[in-house]
């Protein structure tokens, strides 16, 4: 029980900032849209062929 109550007097809470728990939201979301985006289309049956990176220009 002794070392119970050491643990508790060394623990110490980090509070983030709004502003930082706003942006560390944001990511976590777009982490997630990318992660099933690329899920989807990983799995997704109307796929016939591999996807290609295509560049093109119709610049002149």
């Amino acid at each position: 029980m002794a070392h119970l109550n050491v643990l508790k007097m060394t623990m110490q809470i980090a509070v983030l900032a709004p502003d930082q728990l706003g942006l560390m939201g944001l990511y976590w979301r777009a982490g997630n849209y990318l992660s099933v985006g690329h899920i989807y289309l990983h799995d997704s049956p109307f796929l016939t062929q591999h996807l290609l990176r295509v560049i093109s220009s119709t610049r002149f």
